[in-house]
């Protein structure tokens, strides 16, 4: 096995025979090493998705991010390795602001409404505000 330089599609075959051989890679930049069935970058990303193997669930499948690489986990707004963010925290409304049944999210919890919806064919005699609610009397 020489050691050396390759291009991408000419490197040699990664094998247990030359495990711990180092080549460079013409085509990618950057040094790898052979760890008997695939040639890993030096970098400690494996699967060239931007997330170092110590914080890659899997550092073979690009596609697959650590579980708690989640939108819900990032700020709205901010984006890492390509996951955007969907948490937010200023919510102010609690579940018996909403209508029983539907549901929205607070400091990044889900939370379903409480409140309950009275419908009539009547108007209503006298109408008071309690506290910011209406009141029916």
């Amino acid at each position: 096995m020489r050691v050396g330089r390759f291009k991408t599609s000419t490197r040699p075959v990664c094998t247990d025979a030359i495990v711990g051989t180092f080549i460079f890679d013409t085509d990618k930049k950057k040094p790898f090493v052979c760890d008997g069935s695939i040639w890993k970058p030096l970098d400690s990303d494996y699967d060239e998705d931007g997330i170092v193997d110590w914080n890659d669930q899997d550092d073979n499948d690009s596609q697959l991010k650590d579980e708690q690489l989640k939108s819900g986990h990032i700020k709205t707004g901010v984006e890492i390795f390509g996951v955007y963010g969907s948490y937010t925290n200023d919510a102010t409304a609690v579940a018996s602001d909403v209508k029983k049944g539907k549901s929205f999210y607070a400091n990044g919890q889900k939370v379903v409404g409480n409140m309950t919806v009275y419908s009539t064919d009547q108007p209503a005699a006298l109408v008071t505000n309690s506290e910011g609610r209406l009141k029916l009397i």
